[in-house]
């Protein structure tokens, strides 16, 4: 399925370009803004992030 962050956040990440990576986090049902944001951090902070950290919202 992908990736989790420390905060139990699934992620998918790709090569955005020779400078870095980008990433989707998956938004759960379960997923609180709280773990999102410590998520974003935890990447930031670990990973060469190339722009915006986009979310995606799982339905169903």
């Amino acid at each position: 399925m992908g990736f989790v962050t420390e905060s139990g956040v699934v992620y998918e990440e790709g090569l955005a370009n020779s400078s870095g990576m980008r990433f989707v986090l998956l938004r759960e049902a379960s997923t609180t803004p709280e773990m999102l944001a410590q998520a974003v951090r935890q990447l930031r902070a670990e990973r060469d992030v190339v722009g915006k950290i986009l979310v995606a919202e799982i339905l169903g």
